[in-house]
């Protein structure tokens, strides 16, 4: 099976099991980042059960977020670049090397994990751990954030 035909199952099985409420906002966000895709200001990446997302903030501050209740999420991890930079983005690179950049190329953040694997994939756990995984099998973590929580 295809990677992209793998991932449209998950997202299918996701947004069964969630319901209508949630599977717009999950197809419109992402649940897993590959090498060469980009977070962008606002855009997120969750975890399957929809308690954690990651997000790229306005601010250039990459955000793990736990949500407690409807419309309250309480911050467990950060890249510490708040108002660093303008217009950033995070960078899943073709070389397995997680990146935020600043609007000008600048390297505000970096996992330092290149290998040469255009197969990696970032996940967000159910855990809230964020997790870089050499391929979709997601059977050989390379990188986490360490953000796991009880």
């Amino acid at each position: 099976m295809k990677m992209i035909t793998k991932l449209m199952l998950l997202i299918s099985i996701q947004a069964a099991f969630l319901g209508n409420a949630f599977a717009g906002k999950i197809l419109a966000d992402r649940m897993f980042a590959f090498t060469g895709q980009t977070l962008n200001a606002g855009d997120r990446l969750y975890s399957a059960d929809t308690r954690y997302f990651l997000e790229m903030q306005s601010d250039c501050n990459l955000v793990i977020y736990r949500s407690k209740n409807v419309g309250q999420q309480v911050p467990i991890w950060n890249t510490l670049t708040q108002n660093q930079g303008f217009n950033c983005r995070m960078v899943m690179q073709t070389d397995g090397n997680l990146v935020v950049y600043g609007g000008n190329g600048s390297v505000l953040f970096a996992t330092n994990t290149q290998f040469n694997n255009t197969n990696a994939v970032l996940v967000m756990q159910n855990d809230g751990n964020l997790v870089m995984y050499r391929n979709f099998n997601m059977n050989s973590a390379i990188w986490n954030s360490g953000s796991q929580q009880p």
